[in-house]
């Protein structure tokens, strides 16, 4: 095995990918920042990690051996199927931007 490549097959470059998406992406993901953006390659990492590296190294029925990829593959899915909730950025910046936006096409003329 060379210097360049892991266990696994991949290329060593991999290793810089993952761990970009899983800084960035898990930093987001704490804030609530492009929730749904950042989710979805998490993910994807996540999908590849479970069939690439967990499923190969024991038999379906050994749950120790992939139950926290899967997890965290369901988690990452979950919010960017649905958003990150109410307690986000995301949340408290569309709330701010449509108050903003509310005040700037109100009428002029009160009630």
């Amino acid at each position: 095995m060379g210097a360049g490549i892991w266990a696994e097959g991949f290329p060593g470059f991999f290793a810089y990918i993952s761990g970009v998406i899983e800084a960035v992406g898990g930093s987001l993901l704490i804030i609530g920042l492009f929730s749904r953006y950042a989710a979805a390659p998490l993910a994807t990492e996540m999908a590849i990690a479970f069939l690439r590296v967990d499923l190969p190294s024991g038999p379906l029925l050994e749950v120790h051996n992939y139950e926290l990829s899967m997890i965290l593959c369901a988690a990452s899915l979950t919010i960017a199927a649905y958003g990150p909730g109410w307690l986000s950025a995301d949340s408290w910046l569309s709330r701010r931007t449509n108050s903003l936006h509310d005040e700037k096409t109100a009428s002029p003329i009160a009630n």
